[in-house]
């Protein structure tokens, strides 16, 4: 199957015309359509460069929406398309491609469009978790790819299939579904209804099902000033690009039902490697190692966490990244240890074994300890509070 790709665009006319200016610079095999989904009351610039855009290389044609649908209204109606055309790829108009962006989504497509556990193919490869606010370093698994319980909405593609069944989840589907959905993180809940994404992740939840995400981002989201969720824009969810002079890579995929290395909701690891660290079945064991999940998540004999115990089965350091590489290390010494299996009774909930300067500094891989960075803190405080003010009066 060849996907139509499907570009969102409102208000960003620098955003549209440099995700433009990536694709052409794409491959391609022949026949692919290129539609741009021109939301209602979309301004007269975007509007211009959509319609002057012509590519040597896809077919382009461009649809007006006829009145203001909203982010979440949008992304349905882009993804219904993949019903009528088999299969498609949506970017978000601030995003840029890789060069093989195309190859991949066709090539991932093609694999997994008969796996029953797969809601969708992810463009975009994930490096911070949003829910906790740290970076993520998946642990590599052999593949170009590994299953993760989070879906994308940076750069994703979807079959006819996998998109019928979200539909017939969707269609009777509300907010109080959303929020009484065992294992979606809170944050998710309280998302705006504006959010397409909540949906998904909470029909994720509930069917186990998993997104499909790469190791090499074939997307970049450069959250430009406007966007529906992050209107000031910002930085942090540029992802590292490869070299655009690279030769085609071939890809590799995981199979679907070999779970070595996989993540959930919370962005912890489920993977069948983990459970024969820690010699426990996954029915008997809650992972917790961000130490994040509520107590409605913790129903399991035992827990992984990084919160207090008051006794620890094993203990293991927080030395290592990925943080499940950890568990290949059990402690003697229990004061030693960050993380503790546990059984869930003795978990301490609220009080975590470490301090927030340890956290970060291990997910960040900065010492936040040191000079330099209190110096630069010290030095930036005034300022920072001025923005921070400002925007709230302003607000």
């Amino acid at each position: 199957m060849k996907p139509i790709i499907i570009i969102l665009a409102y208000s960003r006319p620098i955003s549209l015309k440099r995700l433009l200016g990536s694709i052409e610079l794409a491959e391609y095999p022949e026949g692919v359509e290129l539609i741009i989904s021109l939301e209602g009351e979309a301004s007269g610039l975007v509007r211009e460069i959509a319609n002057n855009f012509v590519s040597a290389k896809v077919a382009v044609s461009v649809m007006q929406r006829p009145y203001r649908l909203g982010l979440r209204k949008h992304v349905i109606a882009c993804g219904d398309m993949a019903l009528e055309h088999g299969s498609v790829i949506i970017l978000e108009d601030d995003l840029v491609v890789d060069k093989y962006f195309y190859q991949y989504a066709l090539a991932a497509l093609n694999y997994y469009d008969g796996g029953s556990l797969v809601a969708g193919i992810a463009l975009y490869s994930l490096e911070y978790n949003e829910y906790a606010g740290q970076s993520f370093r998946p642990m590599l698994n052999g593949y170009a790819t590994y299953p993760m319980q989070v879906p994308c909405s940076w750069g994703q593609c979807w079959s006819a299939k996998q998109w019928a069944k979200f539909k017939a989840w969707y269609a009777t589907a509300d907010t109080q579904i959303v929020n009484e959905t065992k294992g979606l993180p809170e944050v998710v809940k309280c998302w705006p209804e504006s959010s397409w994404k909540k949906y998904y992740a909470a029909y994720m939840v509930r069917h186990e099902l998993f997104f499909i995400n790469p190791y090499q981002a074939y997307t970049t989201n450069c959250s430009d000033p406007g966007g529906t969720h992050i209107p000031r824009g910002s930085n942090i969810h540029q992802v590292n690009m490869a070299s655009q002079e690279r030769l085609s890579p071939e890809f590799e995929f995981c199979p679907i039902d070999e779970f070595q290395v996989a993540y959930d909701a919370f962005f912890e690891p489920c993977g069948d490697m983990v459970y024969r660290l820690i010699g426990l079945d996954r029915q008997e064991v809650d992972i917790d190692t961000l130490g994040i999940k509520p107590e409605s998540a913790l129903l399991k004999e035992y827990i992984l966490t990084s919160r207090r115990v008051l006794k620890a089965i094993n203990g293991y350091p927080r030395s290592f990244r990925p943080i499940e590489y950890n568990l290949n290390y059990v402690l003697s010494d229990e004061e030693l240890a960050v993380l503790s299996l546990a059984l869930r009774a003795d978990c301490l909930t609220q009080k975590r074994a470490g301090n927030s300067f340890d956290d970060y500094s291990y997910y960040s891989g900065v010492d936040l300890k040191s000079t330099s960075v209190l110096t630069a803190i010290f030095r930036a405080f005034p300022r920072l509070l001025f923005e921070k003010l400002k925007y709230i009066i302003l607000k």
